[in-house]
């Protein structure tokens, strides 16, 4: 079964994005827990439930039950991805939101308002121009790029059981959820778009998504010889590994260190080649340097 696609209009995505992130605040505690991440244990139990509950349906709950049933797996997958890309650690990191939502991560919030302005029909170019206008603004960090696809699929997750829930009582939600009904689509047409965004968000290369829309990846593949964007993935994300290090450890955005590498590269131009490398600046001899010279 698939899901009716009405594409959405790039210009509502982007008036939308750049609105979402001139009421954003941003606070300096850490994230507080969010209980639908400790209790994603309960999903199986659901699905267990919900075979049985919705096994003699009719009607729109049929197909609900149908697109739910055959696509099970999904569902599935899409619990366990979250648990193994969202440790603890990681979560800590994640910038927060002041005011009404204080102490949610920006991008939970982020993640949720792609949902509800794509109306739950997600792709690559959809995602792209919401990131992209967002930063017109304020540009995001590179751990918040990277847990965009887990925070996607909680809320496609939120969607479906809160769906389920309208349709059949019985089925109450495995964890506490942050209702996004406010996107006025039948329940059965929620439960149809949810997995399905499940399957795209797996289908994604978020890998080509970050290096696109990353403000930190932009300003690295401007140093001076060009070696940067000529590296591996693996090598250029060590680099942006260091430059996360480095800002926490200092008062500058990573956007700065960033800025301050490549600006030392190009202050090297004329000298040994390697010193025009930013990596020279970031993981080499050139920290130091660097360091004394200051953003």
């Amino acid at each position: 079964m698939t899901a009716p696609i009405e594409a959405p209009h790039g210009a509502a995505l982007e008036t939308e994005a750049r609105a979402l992130a001139d009421s954003h605040g941003l606070s300096d505690h850490p994230p507080r827990a969010m209980p639908a991440l400790s209790q994603l244990c309960h999903v199986p139990d659901w699905l267990v439930h919900a075979r049985s509950a919705l096994g003699d349906s009719e009607g729109a709950v049929a197909k609900a039950a149908e697109w739910l049933l055959d696509n099970e797996y999904l569902v599935a997958r899409g619990v366990r991805q979250i648990e193994q890309d969202l440790p603890k650690g990681f979560y800590a990191r994640l910038p927060t939101l002041g005011g009404a939502d204080a102490g949610r991560p920006r991008v939970w919030s982020i993640a949720r308002a792609v949902l509800r302005a794509s109306r739950l029909q997600l792709s690559i170019p959809t995602v792209t121009r919401f990131l992209d206008a967002y930063q017109e603004r304020t540009p995001l960090t590179i751990a918040e790029l990277w847990a965009l696809p887990t925070f996607l699929r909680l809320g496609c997750l939120e969607v479906l059981f809160a769906a389920f829930e309208r349709l059949d009582p019985s089925l109450r939600p495995p964890f506490a959820i942050d209702d996004l009904s406010d996107i006025a689509l039948e329940d059965t047409e929620c439960v149809g778009r949810a997995i399905s965004n499940l399957r795209t968000i797996a289908s994604i290369s978020w890998k080509d998504l970050f290096c696109r829309t990353s403000r930190v990846e932009a300003v690295l593949r401007e140093d001076p010889e060009r070696m940067y964007q000529r590296m591996d993935f693996e090598t250029r994300d060590a680099y942006r590994h260091t430059i996360e290090q480095l800002a926490r450890r200092s008062p500058h955005s990573e956007l700065d260190v960033a800025g301050r590498a490549v600006a030392c590269a190009r202050q090297a131009v004329g000298g040994p080649l390697r010193h025009t490398d930013v990596g020279y600046w970031l993981v080499d001899e050139g920290v130091e340097e660097g360091r004394e010279g200051g953003p």
